[in-house]
């Protein structure tokens, strides 16, 4: 009597961590250097559709991301300063109101670019 063994034909399927996927998708990374950080190849990634679709979530929510980062750059920020129970400013040694979060001044040339890009603004020379 000859006992059959049914082997696994062809390569074992490799795992893919999806959620490394997105991480480096939002980092705008391509197919090519998910695949090599994973240790896959491009061509199995590429083929997968739940590997498009969380590849394209992710580059999406990377540009929103980007985006939100250049509107908050443009409008500038004002410094946060701590507050004491009362609500009156708590001032270090000499007088000066503390700084939790430094603020900084609306950037001209991204409000610029910003305009340029998503408003179609362009510069006109008189």
């Amino acid at each position: 009597m000859v006992k059959i063994i049914n082997k696994p034909i062809g390569r074992p399927n490799q795992e893919v961590d999806y959620a490394e996927v997105y991480k480096l998708s939002m980092l705008h990374c391509t197919v090519s250097e998910i695949a090599t950080s994973m240790g896959l190849n491009e061509k199995t990634l590429a083929a997968s559709s739940d590997f498009q679709e969380i590849y394209k979530k992710g580059t999406d929510d990377g540009k929103k991301s980007l985006r939100r980062l250049q509107e908050a750059k443009a409008a500038g920020q004002e410094a946060k300063l701590y507050y004491d129970k009362d609500g009156n400013e708590v001032l270090d040694a000499k007088g000066k109101p503390i700084i939790i979060q430094p603020g900084y001044a609306p950037d001209t040339t991204m409000q610029i670019w910003l305009g340029k890009q998503q408003l179609g603004q362009t510069d006109q020379i008189n």
